[in-house]
């Protein structure tokens, strides 16, 4: 069986150059065992040998679905690629990568840049430091690539913004995925899921978290640890979302007079209620209701 590709380098408009995040080119590329590599027929900016390397103008993502090689970047010794492994191009920075000939690989990718593309990087953990990441080999995140396949080989109205909207979720979960790895069918994410219920059954009330970590068996400074890794707050910070997630609705839904509704939220006086939720929303809670009432 011969090699299979697919890519694609897309003509952009002005407009779309800017829109915070664009896909400007992408494909895949299924290398059998003992095949010549990298395929011909790229443009000679993105053409690269093993011996030369390469040094791209844009951002590039890199997923491999099956086999293994190796990867090797500027200021980085050769890291070992295995399936399940996304790799990160940065502009500028010299690169080069290849399959393992005796087993070939399957690899995904597409370019991308934009205004928000380096914030949204930053927010997903993902720098030059660190351009290997292990995600694992996941069905979904690697239909994502076909989808985006799909939308570059038709092209039809609208697709710049379909690609984006892919391309924003794959780095996202490419930040992502490694953690939930690691959490999966785990006892913490257990005790995190039980605490998360026990906190919206709760959220009308203010709650003690070292008394909520005794209910449910461990330390506190352990729970409060865990918790912030997995879910990015401490358990305080969220069950005041919570209860400022009620106290919205209960001010949209309701004819509660505020008074009410900061009793019905835990919180001790109104004034407390009211400067709390001006400082979360940029409104008074009346305001809030005006705004926010159905008509």
């Amino acid at each position: 069986m011969g090699t299979k590709s697919f890519f694609r380098y897309l003509p952009l408009s002005d407009d779309d150059r800017k829109r915070g995040l664009f896909v400007s080119a992408g494909g895949y590329t299924l290398i059998p065992p003992h095949t010549p590599y990298p395929p011909a027929q790229h443009p000679p900016d993105h053409d690269f040998r093993w011996e030369r390397g390469r040094v791209l103008s844009a951002h590039q993502l890199v997923y491999i679905s099956r086999g293994r090689g190796s990867f090797e970047a500027a200021g980085r010794g050769k890291t070992v690629i295995e399936a399940g492994d996304v790799f990160l191009l940065f502009p500028g920075i010299w690169h080069r990568y290849a399959p393992d000939p005796e087993t070939g690989w399957d690899e995904h990718w597409f370019e991308c840049g934009g205004a928000n593309l380096e914030r949204l990087y930053r927010e997903s953990g993902l720098d030059a430091a660190q351009p290997v990441v292990r995600i694992g080999v996941n069905e979904a995140f690697l239909q994502r690539f076909y989808e985006m396949s799909s939308e570059m080989e038709a092209e039809r109205v609208g697709h710049p913004a379909i690609l984006a909207a892919i391309a924003t979720r794959i780095v996202a979960e490419t930040g992502v995925l490694p953690k939930r790895r690691i959490f999966r069918h785990t006892d913490i994410e257990k005790t995190i899921d039980r605490a998360k219920a026990l906190m919206v059954k709760r959220s009308d009330a203010a709650l003690n978290m070292e008394k909520v970590a005794e209910e449910l068996n461990i330390g506190y400074t352990w729970f409060r640890r865990m918790f912030r890794e997995y879910t990015g707050m401490s358990p305080g910070r969220y069950h005041l979302q919570l209860r400022l997630h009620r106290a919205r609705n209960l001010l949209q839904n309701t004819h509660l007079t505020v008074s009410q509704i900061a009793a019905a939220t835990g919180f001790a006086t109104d004034r407390y209620f009211v400067r709390f939720f001006r400082e979360k929303t940029g409104r008074t809670p009346n305001e809030y209701r005006r705004e926010h009432r159905p008509s």
